[in-house]
Parts: structure tokens; C-alpha cells; sequence
């Protein structure tokens, strides 16, 4: 009996990584996905329906960590770029700020700091504390966008005000040195 029940828990291990993997590398998939949740119901309301979609953006963002990190799937920087855009685009402020650091860095992506710039304001706007930082960052040094250290100062405070660590270190050294660089 144990060893039906442990052959049994095998097969599903098995079946849950190969959906795994063929949404990861099988675009047909994803695409598949979205149109289930387009069609699924046509008298659900719009607000289902945007709960639906924002659970796919949630699994999408989730891909892209796993690819990002190598843990459930293979590691894939270019893939999980891919992944974070397509949940970006969707309006997921946790995407947009990860997006924002692949263009930051160039992982998965060709380095731009505009695009970093570009994709830090839209999550920074819907108070995410990672984009306010980089993007308050951004802006005390002038990567990607004109210099301006008092917006850099709003941004920190309102990442410190979320207890963002980074912020807080950025925000007290911005106050300590003034206009001075850190």
C-alpha cells in the first residue's frame, strides 16, 4: 500500500514540473492560459474577470523568479525577463520594479537605463518600495533621467515610510551629505 501511495505522489511531482516546464518554454502554453481565462466565462463580471487576469500575471511574475533563480526550472535570465515583461505589461508593480532591475543590470536583457527608469515609475507610482528606492537612486545620480535629488529625497521617504532598508540608508545618507554625492 505504501508504495502505491509513494508511486502515486511521483506521478503528480512528475506531471506538476512537466506543466511547469511547458509553460516556461512553450509560449503555445501561455498564450493557451489566457485565452481559458478569456473565454472561460463570458457572463463573468469584470471584476472576475480582472481577478483572473491579475492571477495571471501573479503566475507569470512567479515564472520569471523561478527562471531569474534557477529553482523549478532551469536558470534563464533571458526567459525570465520575457516572463516579468509579460506580467509588467499587465500592470503588476512587483514585474514592473523586477523588469526595471533586468534593464538596470542587463540580465536577460540588453542594459538600458532609460527602460529601468521607465518600468521603476510605473511600479513606484503604485507605491512599490523596491522601484521608489532604485528609482529615487536614479534619480540622485541622474541614470536614466535628469538629475534631481529632492525628488530622489520624496522617493526615499516614501520607501522608508514601507520600512524599505535601502531607502532608509539612501534617505539618511541623501540628509547627511545634502547635495553632496554618497
Amino acid at each position: 500500500m505504501r508504495g502505491i501511495i509513494v508511486l502515486i505522489i511521483e506521478l503528480l511531482v512528475l506531471l506538476a514540473v512537466s506543466a511547469l516546464a511547458a509553460a516556461v518554454y512553450c509560449p503555445e502554453v501561455r498564450t493557451g492560459i489566457a485565452d481559458y481565462y478569456a473565454r472561460r466565462d463570458s457572463r463573468e463580471s469584470s471584476a472576475e474577470t480582472e481577478a483572473r487576469l491579475r492571477q495571471l500575471a501573479n503566475r507569470e511574475y512567479s515564472l520569471g523568479e523561478r527562471c531569474l533563480q534557477g529553482k523549478g526550472a532551469e536558470q534563464d535570465y533571458a526567459e525570465a525577463a520575457r516572463w516579468f515583461k509579460k506580467a509588467a505589461e499587465q500592470g503588476l508593480a512587483e514585474a514592473q520594479s523586477k523588469l526595471g532591475n533586468c534593464y538596470y543590470e542587463g540580465v536577460g536583457v540588453e542594459q538600458d537605463s532609460i527602460e529601468a527608469v521607465k518600468w521603476y515609475k510605473l511600479a513606484a507610482e503604485q507605491g512599490d518600495a523596491d522601484a521608489q528606492n532604485n528609482l529615487g537612486y536614479c534619480f540622485y545620480y541622474g541614470i536614466g533621467i535628469y538629475q534631481d535629488r529632492n525628488e530622489a529625497d520624496k522617493l526615499w521617504e516614501k520607501a522608508l515610510k514601507q520600512g524599505h532598508l535601502g531607502a532608509i540608508n539612501n534617505y539618511g545618507d541623501s540628509e547627511y551629505y545634502g547635495n553632496a554625492e554618497f
